[in-house]
């Protein structure tokens, strides 16, 4: 109740950062979902009561979250370019993945809050003027929760049956190879497409872009 009473974002700024990476990522053409939200005065408590923020002057960084969703996994490089030149970009992290491994991946960045988007947010010592952005594709989306709840807080499910644990690798597997080949698949139709001097059709293909009605000059 007390964070609830100090913190306080207005609908706007979740509304504005939403806004302006969505156009930005319209203008570009590129295939991809993108949803906010803003922490719960539950959420940050659970958080401070985990992590010692104020100390060496930590604070929360992401009160305001950003996700998008991307179609397809070579976007997720140019989505995070996009990104680092609308946005003033802290850092970018992401999951480690080895040869032996399969586990949901996702970029992370903290970015500085526009100017006129700061001073909008009410807020209490330990929350600092940034929001968060996740940059993944659709398909790791799709279980990434499931991953998270049932098999890295929910460890204890797994602990003797080393069988399961192998058969949900070999899933994400799977998963990670679907990922790859819906590249090489619109890949291998543009080079088709370029054959038979389709050019728009060709750029569509190969670029996975949403074009308009009209077609290129011959």
């Amino acid at each position: 109740e007390e964070l609830a009473a100090k913190v306080k974002v207005p609908a706007i700024v979740e509304q504005d950062l939403k806004r302006i990476i969505s156009d930005r990522l319209e203008q570009c053409g590129l295939y991809y979902r993108c949803f906010s939200r803003i922490k719960t005065a539950s959420s940050m408590a659970h958080k401070f009561a985990l992590k010692d923020y104020g100390a060496e002057n930590k604070k929360l960084q992401d009160l305001v979250g950003v996700r998008i969703n991307l179609y397809f996994d070579d976007d997720v490089e140019i989505c995070q370019n996009i990104v680092e030149n609308t946005f003033d970009v802290i850092g970018w992290s992401t999951s480690e993945r080895s040869e032996e491994e399969f586990k949901p991946t996702k970029l992370n960045g903290v970015c500085r809050l526009p100017e006129y988007l700061r001073s909008e947010i009410s807020t209490e010592t330990y929350i600092d003027d940034t929001f968060e952005i996740q940059i993944k594709t659709m398909f790791f989306e799709g279980w990434h929760e499931i991953e998270h709840d049932m098999r890295y807080k929910g460890e204890e499910l797994w602990k003797n049956y080393k069988g399961f644990s192998r058969y949900f690798n070999s899933i994400l597997a799977t998963l990670e190879l679907c990922d790859k080949s819906m590249v090489t698949l619109f890949e291998d139709l543009g080079h088709s497409l370029y054959k038979s001097g389709r050019w728009s059709d060709m750029i569509k293909s190969h670029f996975r872009l949403k074009l308009g009605e009209g077609q290129l000059y011959p």
